[in-house]
């Protein structure tokens, strides 16, 4: 189990730790000269066959960037309150830091008994409830010590071997991820980092990646718990020993080494609390962003409310001025502009955070939903998700690994009928409402446009919504032509059933090109001539004339003339009287037969060659056998 120390410089925390391990965590020369922890410290013991892991963070305000990196992951907090001093300003933003980032398991611990009277130590015990009533932690343990004496350690040690044996909930099944608190080189091993194992597990020759530089590392060796070991878990400590192209100017404090795929980001979205009687939260506002031991200033957008008032919550998007790497779940916390005062703290929610306008409620919804990275929560977002939920977006925002995020859906599908389409999951339900929807919308549009025969595939799609993705739209539409609900001819898309037919306008036209084309339907006249006749200019009756081929009015089996079926008919009749003679026919047999010039016969013959209705062979033609 791993204990943060937190409280007011000098309250004696650092004493505290020394007199539970027996290790003194001021390691730097500075830190003893000036008796203040500048850096993070570290210590381990062992209790009762439990291993007690202490992260001794700095009290005074200039070095609470390194105590935000220090009790950002850990299972339990002590709270330390010098008997002498009483509750002051670092006691009170740390202990709203612990509050903010969601660790509710914290010890109280009055120190320094020694040098007051009991009259004293009562008081402190009485504000100490004061100030942890305004809190979440308002019901945590409140005891009395003293480093000097040793009194009340043992009852301290205990209450902590206590607490250790309740499991802790770690993301050990996801991806393996580390914050880099501290790096350097070991002579005769390289380089070295250390830091908390925020989820997953890596071992020995494991190959990892440095972000967000995105160099590839081995480790080379490694430490947990401070003991040499094969393995590391989420929760732990440890060291890591890394080989790879690597020079200290790659490593900086708040990297991650890290397999998860996920890139960097510079915008993110987040829920975030504001304590009782800080100022609040408003759209705009630059912040310093605090996250594991990582550190980058930014701007707030509110994404609901123009304003986070004190003692509230809400949704924001953070835009920062440099990439970093997190992930959904990672507690933050947000500084004023000066980096002087805490202002509010909370949990990542959306690591990927689309380009800033104001959300839209579906967005609201998504995000609010988010918060559960679980099955369930995928199950509620495909409930609620207009256009289905996006299996590469759930990788992304809920940090899983692919085999568990197959489980969620499998989990998903056995209570709510759907269906995976591309990178997209799916209710029948949903599929369903598209395709009434894309059936009243294709109806509409054989209204407004009667002459026509259907629409082309990507013109059906555009009558589907924008935000639906393709592989989905296609799906929808391959379902509708499987029940008989659609009809396509010529890759043209229509109603089934639905008939085309000339506008009232152009009915009149039409019938005076009819009695034309079947005064001689195996020679009808030449479109020149034809535009001639009817009085129109040969591109505008070509224009026309193409919907009626559409429509099935007429054919076009020559660039230049169009036959109705009755014409077509007789010319298939003369071609199969002719494919009776032994060895097939000739061009100058159809052309004698029909009483058609040469060229246009050899025109025809093309056509029909090209239907599969005949076959040449050399100078002659026989009907296919499927014909």
């Amino acid at each position: 189990m791993i204990v943060a120390t937190a409280g007011h410089v000098d309250h004696g925390k650092t004493s505290l730790v020394q007199q539970l391990t027996g290790i003194d965590t001021d390691r730097l020369t500075e830190e003893k000269a000036r008796g203040l922890t500048i850096d993070l410290g570290f210590a381990y013991t062992e209790a009762d066959g439990e291993t007690l892991g202490f992260i001794d963070v700095p009290g005074h305000i200039r070095f609470i960037h390194n105590m935000l990196a220090g009790v950002s992951i850990v299972d339990m907090a002590l709270l330390v309150i010098a008997a002498d001093d009483g509750p002051m300003p670092q006691t009170i933003e740390h202990l709203a830091i612990l509050d903010l980032l969601g660790i509710n398991k914290v010890i109280t611990v009055i120190t320094k008994i020694d040098r007051v009277s009991e009259e004293r130590i009562a008081a402190v015990q009485q504000e100490a409830q004061k100030i942890l009533a305004r809190t979440s932690l308002s019901r945590s343990t409140i005891v009395t010590a003293s480093s000097e004496t040793g009194e009340g350690i043992d009852a301290i040690k205990q209450q902590l071997v206590s607490a250790s044996l309740v499991s802790t909930d770690r993301k050990e099944n996801g991806y393996f991820r580390l914050a880099i608190d501290r790096s350097f080189n070991v002579k005769g091993s390289g380089t070295v980092v250390t830091g908390s194992v925020f989820a997953g597990a890596t071992q020995v020759g494991e190959q990892l990646k440095l972000m967000p530089a995105g160099k590839t590392v081995r480790v080379r060796g490694l430490h947990r718990q401070n003991e040499q070991s094969q393995s590391t878990v989420a929760g732990d400590r440890c060291a890591l020993n890394l080989s790879g192209h690597l020079s200290p100017e790659d490593i900086h404090r708040g990297d991650w080494v890290t397999n998860s795929p996920l890139p960097p980001t510079r915008r993110l979205d987040a829920l975030i609390s504001v304590p009782q009687d800080l100022q609040p939260i408003t759209h705009g506002m630059p912040v310093h962003f605090h996250c594991a031991a990582m550190h980058r200033v930014g701007r707030i957008a509110t994404l609901t409310d123009k304003r986070i008032e004190s003692g509230c919550r809400g949704l924001v998007q953070v835009t920062l001025t440099e990439p970093l790497c997190v992930y959904p779940g990672d507690r933050l916390i947000l500084r004023d502009q000066g980096a002087e005062n805490t202002l509010a703290g909370g949990m990542v929610v959306d690591p990927f955070s689309p380009a800033r306008g104001r959300a839209r409620p579906s967005r609201i919804e998504w995000l609010n939903t988010l918060g559960g990275a679980n099955g369930e929560a995928l199950r509620t977002l495909l409930q609620k998700s207009p256009d289905g939920v996006n299996i590469e977006a759930i990788k992304r925002s809920m940090n899983c690994l692919p085999e568990t995020l197959d489980s969620w859906i499998d989990d998903v599908r056995a209570t709510v009928p759907c269906e995976v389409i591309g990178e997209q999951l799916v209710s029948i339900a949903q599929l369903e409402a598209w395709g009434s929807d894309l059936i009243s919308a294709l109806t509409n549009w054989h209204t407004d446009n009667s002459d026509a025969s259907g629409q082309s595939a990507s013109g059906v799609r555009d009558l589907m919504d924008a935000g639906i993705p393709r592989p989905v739209k296609d799906h929808v539409i391959g379902k509708l032509l499987k029940d008989d609900k659609l009809s396509n001819h010529g890759g043209r898309y229509a109603i089934a059933g639905q008939q085309a037919q000339l506008k009232s306008s152009d009915q009149a036209l039409w019938k005076q090109i009819r009695l034309i084309l079947s005064e001689d339907p195996l020679r009808p006249p030449v479109l020149t001539d034809l535009s001639k006749t009817v009085n129109n200019s040969p591109a505008v009756l070509a224009a026309f004339l193409k919907r009626c081929v559409q429509l099935g009015y007429v054919v076009q089996p020559t660039p230049n003339r169009y036959y109705l079926q009755v014409g077509l008919d007789r010319l298939v009749a003369i071609i199969h009287d002719l494919a009776k003679k032994e060895g097939g026919f000739t061009v100058r047999e159809f052309r004698d037969n029909s009483g058609l010039g040469r060229n246009l016969c050899i025109e025809l013959l093309e056509y029909f060659d090209g239907q599969g209705l005949t076959i040449r062979d050399g100078d002659k033609r026989r009907v296919a056998r499927s014909a």
